[in-house]
């Protein structure tokens, strides 16, 4: 869908896709643990906040804080 509208990701999300199109609970644990190291990165280089948006998905967000821990 992403590339029918035309929009552009950057090439190791679109190699998450390609590598897990037929394994969707392994791409969504995929996505929050590439989802977790720009948070890392982000802490590790001074921002002073995040606020991270999961959709209501609250294992999502416990991932993303145990990454951050």
């Amino acid at each position: 869908m992403v590339f029918m509208c035309g929009a552009s990701l950057p090439s190791p999300v679109i190699k998450l896709l390609a590598k897990y199109e037929s394994d969707p609970k392994s791409l969504v644990r995929a996505g929050i643990d590439y989802a977790c190291r720009q948070l890392a990165d982000l802490r590790d280089h001074g921002v002073d906040g995040l606020h991270v948006y999961t959709m209501n998905r609250p294992s999502v967000a416990r991932a993303a804080m145990e990454a951050l821990s």
